[in-house]
């Protein structure tokens, strides 16, 4: 809970500090002159602007002077202040970190709102029923036996729901692990929370769905910072290839460095995207429709809107699927109990 709580104010302190550099580059204001200002900023704010501000005026860049914040930015928040100042388009990365960034943390935190409750309501009724077939449930069956009562088949019966009370808390107990660690940005948190993040990365090499939805997402994520570099004035080759760098999946990124090659060979975008088998199709066939033309950056930007909207909705889903299962092993666990 407090690891939870915890998550929560650190994005909304990113959050907050993300919307005020937005609206410092907008109005075009020295951003040494601007962190200095701490007087009246939020307490949770200030030592994070203190400490960018005094890497500023050693001659850092803004990302930098961000990129020992790993308590609270992410490695990809900085990747994505790094992109926008070399090509001048700072304020529409910020604009761009903001959308992603509050659309995410809250796609993260409302499943974990949505799976905690069930996931400790099972876990709890696992542990009493394991409790009384361990020690409760064997007294009364001495106490029948000693008085000669005709127990059957009852201790195999309790034996085995013992049995499957315990599998069901070990399954029940992973599954929390995965769906409380797994969502959650850990990549910034410190000790052995950063350690257990990194198992994230085992899982979704292991797991085919999971692997295939966020190579999916990542796509989306790729064809947006993609679509505003094209605005910002980029050559497509190097707005493909910038675009990667915001992504830590290898798979992903050695995809990318194909997609630059077979472009500075003279292929086009939609070529190069179809011989990959992750890139969704549709995005493929925009591309596709919109390449030479002026329209590719609004298209790719809307491609990745497009796959953002759509993991989205597969993530509702799958908790649509979970929800009841969890309510059919809570009432399986309570009528064992009850017989």
């Amino acid at each position: 809970i407090s690891t939870y709580v915890r998550t929560k104010r650190v994005a909304v302190r990113r959050h907050s500090f993300t919307l005020y550099l937005r609206a410092c580059v907008r109005l075009q204001l020295p951003l040494e002159q601007a962190l200095g200002c701490i007087e009246g900023a939020p307490r949770e704010m200030r030592d994070l602007m203190a400490e960018t501000q005094r890497s500023l005026e050693q001659g850092k860049s803004l990302a930098e002077a961000l990129a020992d914040r790993w308590n609270c930015l992410p490695p990809w928040y900085v990747r994505m202040i790094d992109l926008g100042e070399r090509n001048g388009n700072l304020a529409d990365m910020l604009d761009r970190i903001l959308h992603a960034d509050s659309r995410d943390e809250e796609q993260r935190l409302q499943l974990v709102e949505r799976l905690l409750y069930p996931m400790l309501l099972c876990l709890c009724v696992s542990a009493v029923g394991g409790l009384l077939f361990m020690f409760i449930v064997p007294r009364f069956l001495m106490i029948f036996a000693d008085m000669g009562l005709p127990l059957r088949a009852m201790p195999e019966f309790f034996l085995a729901q013992a049995g499957l009370m315990a599998a069901g808390g070990i399954a029940l107990v992973l599954a929390a692990v995965v769906a409380l660690v797994c969502p959650l940005p850990w990549n910034h948190a410190p000790g052995w929370l950063q350690a257990m993040g990194r198992g994230r990365e085992v899982l979704r090499n292991r797991l085919p769905y999971v692997r295939t939805q966020y190579l999916r997402a990542a796509c989306g994520r790729w064809a947006t910072s993609t679509g505003l570099l094209l605005e910002a004035g980029a050559a497509l080759p190097t707005a493909v290839e910038q675009a990667a760098e915001v992504e830590s999946d290898g798979r992903f990124r050695h995809a990318a460095a194909r997609w630059v090659e077979r472009l500075r060979n003279g292929s086009s975008l939609a070529l190069a995207l179809a011989e990959t088998g992750f890139v969704p199709r549709g995005m493929v066939w925009l591309v596709q429709t919109a390449e030479g033309s002026a329209d590719l950056p609004a298209t790719l930007r809307r491609c990745g809107e497009r796959e953002s909207e759509e993991l989205r909705r597969r993530v509702s889903m799958i908790l649509r699927l979970v929800l009841p299962l969890l309510v059919l092993l809570v009432g399986y666990a309570v009528a064992v109990l009850c017989i």
